[in-house]
């Protein structure tokens, strides 16, 4: 009988397996020898924000805005969405907000002025929040209110140490304009690392094979488009229906990617439109935000495994992938049941 129950363990695992690494090797297939099915129309002046969401980073924060300054579309505001409480970062971006002629917004109605002060221009807007409460997606749903006050139709999001190619906002329009249907488009990102970082150039194989393989194919082939996290243009109708970003998600990111193909929305993946950005600068870094993101997935595949299941707005093959994805981090535990039956085996 133990035999037995062993054996129907390694099968079960055996059948995991085989799951994830189909997918694996059906992705890597399609990025080489599948190409994209991407409709593009001309794109319009719609309003753009590009937000910037930061918190104690002022040592890269210069870069990233002045490449943002050197995005070409016309129609855009820069905005910092900022949370630091270091002395130095809010200090930094209160002079460079100063230096573009930006006033203090002390009437408005949608400003929690005891917790939120906003400083704004024509072309660029600190908005600064005292506490950070609910993490980065606190800051993005509070930022919402802006947003939609001011009348903005899409938001290119970006990490405080992320800069974009000069033209991506004019790429992700003429995709995103094509369809309705799609909610977000996501871009690229490569890591920079310097000559000498070991360390950094091995998480940057590790986070851009994403970039490279894993959602090259997942859009060759059809299945569902992760929102990684920044680097994305959105459509703000369609965020808002999903009921925008969720305060306190530690993975704010695949959270909303499943509300976005929970209603019926798509996500689409251009390769042809860059990023530079960091990885993690030390070991205990990555570690943190390894952690991060299991425990965020965990949740999210807690939360989202019945409502896929029973979703009618997805087909099978978005729910399988949308599934896979929910719980990547699960492999963690199978590669440890693996090992202890291996050596339980052994010693029976």
């Amino acid at each position: 009988m133990l035999a037995l129950i062993l054996l129907i363990l390694q099968l079960l695992l055996l059948a995991y397996f085989l799951f994830f690494s189909f997918y694996l090797f059906r992705y890597g297939y399609a990025s080489v020898f599948l190409k994209p099915k991407i409709k593009k129309v001309k794109y319009s002046n719609a309003k753009v924000a590009v937000v910037i969401v930061s918190y104690n980073e002022g040592e890269v924060l210069k870069d990233t805005l002045a490449a943002c300054e050197k995005l070409t579309y016309k129609n855009k505001v820069i905005i910092c969405a900022d949370d630091s409480n270091d002395g130095k970062t809010n200090a930094l971006l209160l002079k460079i907000a100063k230096e573009k002629g930006a006033k203090q917004l002390l009437k408005t109605d949608y400003i929690d002025h005891g917790k939120t002060e906003v400083f704004a221009a024509d072309d660029f807007v600190l908005f600064h929040r005292l506490h950070n409460v609910g993490f980065k997606a606190g800051s993005l749903k509070e930022l919402e209110t802006y947003l939609k006050a001011n009348d903005f139709e899409y938001m290119y999001l970006l990490d405080a140490d992320w800069e974009p190619q000069p033209d991506a906002i004019e790429r992700c329009l003429e995709v995103i304009e094509a369809d309705k249907k799609i909610g977000f488009v996501q871009t690229k990102r490569i890591s920079y690392y310097g000559e000498q970082e070991n360390l950094q150039r091995c998480l940057a194989l590790n986070e851009d094979g994403n970039y490279y393989v894993d959602l090259p194919g997942r859009q060759n082939i059809g299945d569902m488009i992760l929102f990684s996290g920044c680097c994305t243009l959105f459509r703000l109708k369609s965020l808002y229906k999903t009921e925008g970003f969720r305060p306190g998600h530690i993975t704010e990111d695949i959270d909303l990617t499943n509300r976005f193909y929970l209603l019926g929305y798509k996500g689409v993946y251009l390769e042809n439109v860059e990023n530079i950005g960091d990885v993690p600068y030390h070991y205990t870094a990555y570690r943190r935000q390894q952690d991060r993101w299991a425990r965020g997935t965990a949740r999210v595949f807690k939360e989202y495994f019945w409502p896929i299941i029973f979703s009618k707005k997805m087909n099978l093959k978005e729910k399988l992938s949308l599934l896979r994805q929910n719980s990547y981090y699960t492999t963690s535990v199978a590669i440890e049941l693996s090992i202890f039956l291996a050596f339980l085996n052994v010693a029976l």
